[in-house]
């Protein structure tokens, strides 16, 4: 049987039933030790004071020596020692009984004599009468039981137990052959001149040797809790049975009463009915215990199974998230890239449309020449508006986001919106009332709109139904994206056209990704849309299975403003700039150039300046103007920066900040903005708004 552990334990780590077998050993250990105490403690009492019925309970059995008395006494204190956690006087004791022993054993096995027994009596104990002689056996059984105090040995509790496992059996064998009359074992030179005192004390010190070990060892087995401890202790107290009832068995035999054979038999029959008795109960434990482990390894394996279902699951989330993260980067990066070409592409068409619109206002072109040209701005608007679904899917189209009507919007849209999807599909428009404003742009949520019903009517090639309707609800109901605490007003755009699948839906989003074919559509609908809500703070939601169509929820937040009271219509002339002096700064030497002909063709005298410094340089040597035109992206000095230096000086200066790009974090919300590319018409208008503007705060 294994034992559990072999390092020793705090008591109140221990169970309790497993205290109570601990606090049952404890008292039967000092009852052992106790009985050879007294035991060898009476015959040199007995050998002091010349009373021999303490050190010879039998006159015809033999006596024991005062060698044995003392080395047993010796045992008994070392053992009390133990008990007491005095490991060092067990120690000295112990080693001092196994040297005394080892004497005994070499005078016993040399000469077959007890020179040492003599020697004490007549030195200590005077006139005494003539004292027992100690035994080979005796001897043997003092060294044994001397080593078991020896450091290896008590580090090792299993060698310890066969040590005092010896001694325990000579005893037991003396015992047995003194009670039965075996005169045959007690003519053995081994137990020849062995006392039956001594033979009692070797016996209890046996017992309370092995019972002592804190830990490990035999006693291990015995404090073992439920059935198999049980079973064990059982086992020790029905191994009493046999020697018992052979005593009885004897003395009924030697009495007349029993013939030896019935004896004999009578023996046999006692002795393995409780034996039997004793195997099945054991298979029976065994069995419990085997059924239990089993039901152990169930509980377990299903317990593993769960976990390794866990892990699992814990794995593909895992990978689901490095799939949506790796996702995420790729568009992240693909909308930097994409808002820096749409900066350096409205720089390129800058220049392209302003020059196509100042030819264009030529009188003297000819017909071709004329349609030429009004192609070529057609191509450069349809540019433009590519560059504006690009910076819309980039968050960088520049937004000026409010409270907006979504269902008077949807309403102003309805004419546009039927045009655009066709007499085979049929528009429907669920707009209830009482709906709160959206913080967006009514611009970007007209174009999105319509980008979504484009695409609609695109998965519907042989008509259908195509619904747009508007509701409130909160980011509870969204079940895709994360959306911050609140309230939304959802535009729902759906459509009973061809569905997609799930790797559609997955990349339907992405910019240039597009199941239409090539030369039928850019690629960039959904993404324009996804990058608005994202930029507002929303989200989109794509519902689809392919042969059932698609709904597409577009998430906006409600404004936290009520909506603006709509102004009366002021006529303004058209003609309303104020013609002066410009500066003009920007890093590209072509937008320069278009931009000054603009400039020039509304009038203006216009000084040029290739940088942010030298603008600096121009206007600290006292160059007069009356407006300034700015670049905002360039090297060394923004624009938005050379503006704030420029107000320090001249703080009524009237300024325009010219910008493809609409990351301009920096950019002060008073400080008027036009965005590129732009024609003349546009330019004028924005400088006859900042002349309104600086009259108005002037006057």
């Amino acid at each position: 049987m294994r034992i559990a552990s072999t390092k020793a334990r705090d008591i109140s780590s221990l169970g309790p039933e497993e205290t109570a077998i601990k606090a049952t050993l404890n008292r039967w250990t000092l009852g052992a030790t106790a009985i050879a105490f007294l035991i060898s403690a009476l015959a040199l009492i007995g050998y002091a004071t010349g009373v021999s019925a303490f050190y010879s309970i039998q006159s015809s059995a033999p006596a024991m020596s005062p060698l044995t008395a003392f080395g047993l006494l010796s045992l008994s204190v070392a053992q009390f020692a133990r008990t007491a956690d005095s490991r060092k006087a067990a120690l000295i004791l112990g080693t001092a009984v196994m040297v005394l022993g080892a004497a005994a054993f070499i005078d016993q096995l040399l000469r077959n004599n007890d020179l040492l027994s003599p020697w004490i009596a007549h030195h200590l104990f005077g006139a005494a009468p003539t004292p027992g002689r100690g035994s080979l056996g005796t001897a043997i059984s003092l060294i044994l039981l001397g080593i078991t105090y020896l450091p290896w040995f008590a580090a090792r509790p299993r060698h310890s137990d066969v040590a005092a496992a010896g001694a325990f059996l000579l005893s037991i064998l003396a015992l047995l052959g003194q009670a039965y009359g075996a005169e045959d074992i007690g003519e053995l030179r081994i137990f020849r001149t062995m006392a039956p005192n001594t033979a009692v004390s070797v016996l209890a010190l046996a017992i309370a040797a092995i019972l002592s070990q804190r830990e490990g060892g035999w006693v291990g087995a015995i404090m073992l809790e439920g059935p198999a401890g049980r079973t064990t202790r059982r086992q020790l107290l029905f191994g009493l049975l046999p020697p018992l009832v052979g005593y009885c068995l004897v003395e009924a035999a030697t009495s007349g009463l029993l013939q030896l054979g019935a004896a004999m038999a009578l023996l046999v029959v006692m002795t393995i009915t409780p034996l039997l008795w004793l195997a099945l109960r054991s298979g029976q434990t065994l069995a419990d215990l085997e059924e239990e482990r089993a039901k152990r390894q169930n509980a377990e394996a299903r317990h593993l199974g769960m976990l390794e279902q866990r892990v699992d699951v814990a794995m593909a989330e895992r990978e689901l998230a490095q799939e949506a993260l790796r996702q995420s980067q790729k568009m992240e990066a693909m909308g930097q890239l994409t808002g820096g070409v749409a900066h350096d592409f409205n720089n390129l068409l800058t220049p392209v449309i302003g020059s196509l619109d100042l030819i264009a206002r030529r009188t003297d072109l000819t017909g071709r020449e004329r349609r030429l040209i009004e192609g070529a701005l057609q191509s450069a608007d349809r540019a433009r508006t590519l560059i504006q679904r690009l910076l819309a899917f980039a968050r960088r189209q520049p937004l000026k986001p409010g409270p907006v009507d979504i269902a008077a919007v949807v309403r102003g849209m309805h004419a546009l919106l039927a045009s655009s999807v066709g007499a085979q599909v049929r528009l429907e428009v669920n707009l209830p009332d009482g709906l709160p404003p959206a913080r967006a742009e009514a611009n970007q949520v007209e174009m999105a709109i319509l980008n979504l019903c484009v695409n609609a009517r695109d998965a519907m090639s042989d008509g259908g139904s195509l619904t747009i309707a508007v509701a409130e609800r909160t980011e509870e109901e969204n079940r895709q994206a994360a959306l911050p605490p609140g309230h939304y007003v959802v535009i729902s755009v759906t459509d009973t056209g061809m569905g997609m699948d799930a790797e559609t839906q997955r990349r339907a989003v992405e910019p240039f990704f597009s199941t239409k074919g090539i030369g039928k559509g850019t690629g960039l609908g959904l993404s324009m849309v996804h990058g608005l809500a994202a930029q507002l703070h929303g989200g989109l939601d794509i519902q689809s299975q392919p042969g059932l169509g698609t709904r597409v929820d577009l998430w906006l937040p409600v404004a936290n403003e009520p909506l603006a009271a709509s102004p009366e219509p002021v006529q303004t002339a058209p003609a309303a700039v104020r013609v002066g002096r410009a500066l003009l700064v920007d890093d590209e030497p072509a937008l320069r150039l278009a931009i000054a002909d603009m400039l020039q063709e509304l009038g203006y005298s216009v000084t040029e300046a290739s940088s942010a410094v030298e603008a600096r340089s121009l206007i600290e040597g006292g160059t007069e103007m009356d407006v300034m035109i700015t670049d905002h992206v360039m090297p060394g000095m923004s624009g938005a920066q050379l503006a704030r230096l420029v107000k320090q000086s001249r703080p009524g200066l009237p300024i325009l900040l010219v910008s493809g790009y609409a990351d301009v974090d920096d950019v002060a919300p008073d400080l008027p903005r036009l965005n590129k590319p732009f024609k003349q018409t546009e330019l004028a208008q924005a400088l006859a708004q900042i002349m309104r503007d600086d009259e108005a705060s002037s006057g």
